[in-house]
């Protein structure tokens, strides 16, 4: 999850829930990085045979819910998470 109050200090604990916490309105190149170095070898190890896109649109720059959310994306890094977790 990337929601700002579930961050915790070890991003990997009990549970099965990876928080990574981002720096207010980080760049589509910072959440990108994040999911290259941290999510994605995570998924890649623990081998998903099905996974599930629940995608929120409140992290994108224009949406009115978005100026709660740490993130700026664009329609750009959507289409670009969802082509690298088919890869997956």
């Amino acid at each position: 999850t990337t929601y700002k109050n579930t961050t915790k200090d070890d991003p990997a604990y009990p549970g099965g829930i990876l928080n990574i916490p981002f720096t207010k309105k980080a760049s589509s190149i910072e959440w990108r990085m994040k999911y290259l170095d941290l999510v994605f070898p995570r998924l890649l190890e623990f081998k998903p045979d099905f996974i599930l896109i629940s995608a929120g649109f409140d992290g994108h720059e224009n949406d009115t819910l978005g100026q709660i959310s740490n993130i700026s994306l664009t329609e750009f890094d959507y289409a670009w998470i969802t082509r690298e977790l088919v890869k997956i």
